[in-house]
């Protein structure tokens, strides 16, 4: 969580993001499971990528000299979590 706040991942919340599969919120839920499967320093990619795609992921290209070995598989999980996980509250038990 530490992480994402210093990192400007946690100004996302609420964002509507079109995924690979369908629209979905970005959430808290969603965000602290896509960072605790693949770090906090891939989901800022993942928003890096997204943002400079107009927040469509079909239109998402991965430089390999600005993105390294954040890949577009990397790219799926990330996405994947932050939608399985969009309607669960991370505080109710």
């Amino acid at each position: 969580q530490r992480q994402m706040h210093v990192n400007g991942v946690y100004h996302r919340l609420g964002e509507t993001v079109t995924g690979l599969r369908e629209r979905f919120t970005v959430t808290e839920g969603g965000l602290l499971a896509a960072a605790h499967r693949a770090g906090a320093g891939d989901v800022k990619k993942y928003f890096s990528a997204l943002e400079q795609a107009g927040w469509d992921s079909s239109r998402v290209t991965l430089p390999p000299e600005k993105y390294g070995q954040f890949t577009i598989d990397t790219f799926k999980a990330v996405e994947t979590r932050l939608r399985e996980f969009s309607t669960t509250n991370p505080w109710s038990r």
